[in-house]
């Protein structure tokens, strides 16, 4: 009898703690410029939250269009906190340290270490946010390790980085086969069409929904497993996704990192 008692009440002891625990959980809210603290509202705003973590490295974008930053090897802290809190952002993406951001005026910033995707400034330290380009226009971004993509208010979208795969969708060199150009410094524009809707880059590959629902994809599938890989395909091409997978396939690559990325690229999903 005594340690059947013994028994209920440590059950009971672990209950009471882990309802004590949730409630902590869920009373620890962020404040502009601050980061932590308990009991207070996310801050107001028109903005919509994103958040995307990359392998141990965790990213979001408040209501109020402020980023906070927690966890991973480019950052001590262990609770949310407020990243460039004098900058307000529309959109953001981030992979292994480095950070893109639509601004609130819809130009293009970033910092961080990836010379592919951020120009280095001799004059600026790789960790200062900065507009990267004098374009504006842009409501969306999505980057990969190693290219980026950008969708405009317009409908069109604009990519930069490497390009060795195709991942840019730019066209290739008709007499030597090979991706042109074979990187780019700045964006340009994937062919001339203006009903785009959403943008995903995933490693060496991109996908792009039109305003009809298709879902477009181009670059080069990776060896996945035992699976074969694609050829490259330098311009979008349909593919067999349906957009409610895509979407999954978005949710997914924002949430857990490499291993989400190689979901990414199971390109080929038939319709039942």
């Amino acid at each position: 009898m005594r340690q059947k008692t013994i028994k209920i009440a440590r059950t009971v002891g672990l209950m009471l703690g882990m309802l004590v625990l949730v409630g902590w959980f869920f009373s620890l809210k962020l404040t502009p410029n601050v980061g932590i603290t308990e009991g207070s509202p996310l801050p107001e705003g028109t903005t919509q939250p994103q958040l995307i973590i990359v392998n141990d490295d965790a990213l979001m974008l408040a209501p109020n269009g402020a980023l906070y930053r927690w966890g991973g090897k480019s950052t001590t802290t262990k609770t949310p906190g407020a990243i460039k809190p004098d900058l307000r952002f529309r959109k953001t993406a981030m992979h292994h340290g480095a950070i893109l951001a639509v601004h609130e005026d819809d130009t293009i910033w970033g910092w961080g270490n990836n010379s592919f995707l951020i120009p280095n400034n001799p004059d600026i330290a790789p960790q200062e946010a900065r507009r990267l380009f004098p374009d504006t226009g842009f409501i969306d971004i999505s980057m990969s390790n190693r290219h980026a993509l950008a969708l405009k208010e317009d409908g069109t979208i604009w990519s930069w980085g490497k390009n060795e795969n195709g991942q840019m969708g730019t066209g290739r060199n008709p007499d030597s086969n090979e991706p042109s150009p074979a990187s780019s410094e700045i964006p340009l524009q994937i062919g001339s069409e203006t009903d785009w809707t959403s943008i995903h880059a995933s490693s060496t590959l991109s996908y792009g929904i039109k305003q009809d629902g298709r879902i477009l994809r181009w670059g080069k599938r990776p060896v996945v497993g035992s699976g074969p890989g694609t050829s490259p395909r330098w311009t979008p091409i349909q593919t067999l996704i349906e957009q409610r997978q895509f979407a999954l396939i978005q949710h997914l690559s924002q949430q857990t990192g490499k291993r989400s990325r190689q979901l990414l690229d199971l390109t080929k999903v038939r319709k039942r």
